[in-house]
Order: structure tokens, then sequence, then C-alpha cells
């Protein structure tokens, strides 16, 4: 028996516009997240996601499986994502809004260690910063990923671990001492 989001797919599929939007709604923020982590700007973020919106909506009918919508989807933007990245001629930065209202210590902390994690993503190569993000962000498995990336799932489960070794070194460094 197919569940609401599969269910969502189904119409979609089916040519219906609003289950898309429905679709969209639910997986946006997601989105979003995975495309401004990896690339380090929102503009840029907003252009990737909606680019994969429209793919997405194009291709539809292609999605044999409805229950794997999510992973189609990411995987779209996973390619969206590289695509745009190479497109990129200078290098980019991991920069937070400069006009963060901090109104409160608790806003100023979580913005700071915002601004340390951003920087401790920018230091791993893009493949493994796209890993530490599909898992840690969308909890995705590392078979999952995997199939995504076209990566051996032991390869992915590696290549996670020494991500988040580098991470946490990273920000045991920035800090002075041990990040906790």
């Amino acid at each position: 028996m197919p569940n609401a989001d599969e269910n969502l797919v189904i119409s979609a599929r089916d040519g219906d516009a609003e289950a898309f939007g429905c679709l969209y709604e639910k997986f946006k923020d997601g989105l979003y997240k995975y495309a401004y982590y990896m690339l380090g700007n929102p503009e840029d973020a907003q252009d990737v996601v909606m680019d994969t919106v429209i793919d997405a909506f194009a291709g539809i009918k292609k999605l044999r499986e409805p229950n794997l919508f999510k992973n189609w989807i990411f995987k779209i933007l996973y390619n969206k994502i590289k695509m745009k990245r190479k497109g990129y001629i200078v290098e980019k930065s991991f920069q937070l809004e400069e006009n963060l209202t901090k109104s409160n210590e608790n806003l100023e902390i979580e913005t700071i260690e915002r601004e340390d994690l951003l920087r401790a993503l920018s230091k791993l190569e893009e493949e493994d910063r796209s890993i530490v993000l599909l898992s840690v962000n969308e909890g995705y498995s590392s078979k999952d990923i995997g199939e995504m990336i076209g990566m051996n799932s032991n390869t992915v489960r590696t290549r996670l671990k020494r991500a988040l070794d580098r991470m946490r070194l990273f920000l045991e460094i920035e800090e002075g001492g041990y990040y906790a």
C-alpha cells in the first residue's frame, strides 16, 4: 500500500501539478540546505534548487518507483551542484550573511558555531563534503549515498568517518583546544 508521499508522486507522475507542488514543499528546505552547504552561496543554492525542481517536474513521468522520489530528486540536485561548481572561476568562500542581527548571546554563539562548522566543511574535498551533508543533514544511508554518487557503500562509510574526523580536528584547532 503506497504511503502519502508515494501517492503524491503517483499523482504528480500522472500530471497533477498540485501534487508535485506538495512534494516540493515537503523537500524544499532539505534541498536548499544541502545546496547552500555545498556551494556556500545563497543565490547559487536557490538557482540549483530551482533548476533541480524544473528538471524533476519535467522528468517525473520517468520515475518508475514512487518510493525513491527523495533519492531521485537529491541525485538531480547533486548533479546540478557538480555542474555549477565546475562553472566557478573564483574561489568560493563560506560566509554567512553579514546583516544577521545578533540580538542575544545565544544567537551569537549559534552564529559562531555555524561559521566554524561552515569553515570546517569548506576544508573538505567536494565529494567528502557531499557525503557528510547527505548523511548528517538528510539522513541518507551509505548505500543510498553510494548509489547517488557512484561509489561503493563501504567506501562511503570510510570517507564519511575520515571527513568527520578531519572536521573534528579542524574545529579543535580553531578553538585552540578540544571542541566538545
